[in-house]
């Protein structure tokens, strides 16, 4: 994914909605690779953003996917969230605003994809953290989706986490 390098917000986010394509064809060719039936956690930042996955998710027929979003009922939500937290279905598509924080989701899910980055270290690590926690059994896996013009968001974020485990080594 080649592009100029994304500086500031109004031009990261011209970045985002020109490689939305790009970045669910991947989100597909990872999950193509994988065959496994592990489950998964997408992880967007923008409405558009959702709406591509699930369309992906409709177009690939996968009837084992649910997404939750900011517009739902509150209990819809809730319900969504704890029947992928029981393994009750394979693909959450989410917001890490919405559900990068006190969900657990180790025991049935070992794997994440970021279908984007933002500098929002703390959604990060916390949504990483939804499935990289105690009593998680296998070793997790995430993918993170950039384009070569969010190369300065992602060393950025890399520094952050970088300050953060040096934070939490002491």
């Amino acid at each position: 994914l080649v592009r100029n390098q994304a500086v500031d917000l109004k031009t990261a986010a011209k970045e985002k909605r020109e490689s939305v394509y790009a970045r669910v064809q991947t989100l597909q060719e990872i999950i193509e690779k994988d065959a496994s039936d592990d489950h998964y956690v997408i992880w967007h930042h923008l409405e558009y953003e959702r709406e591509m996955i699930e369309g992906w998710a409709e177009f690939n027929g996968l009837d084992s996917f649910h997404s939750v979003y900011g517009s739902q009922a509150d209990e819809v939500k809730e319900k969504l969230l704890i029947d992928f937290a029981r393994g009750e279905y394979r693909f959450l598509a989410t917001k890490p605003e919405i559900a990068g924080q006190g969900c657990n989701f180790q025991r049935h899910c070992h794997k994440a994809v970021f279908l984007g980055i933002d500098y929002k270290f703390n959604d990060f690590i916390q949504a990483v953290h939804r499935i990289q926690r105690f009593q998680q059994p296998s070793p997790c896996e995430v993918h993170i989706l950039y384009t070569d013009g969010e190369e300065n968001i992602r060393k950025e974020l890399e520094a952050k986490w970088q300050r953060h485990h040096e934070l939490v080594s002491e």
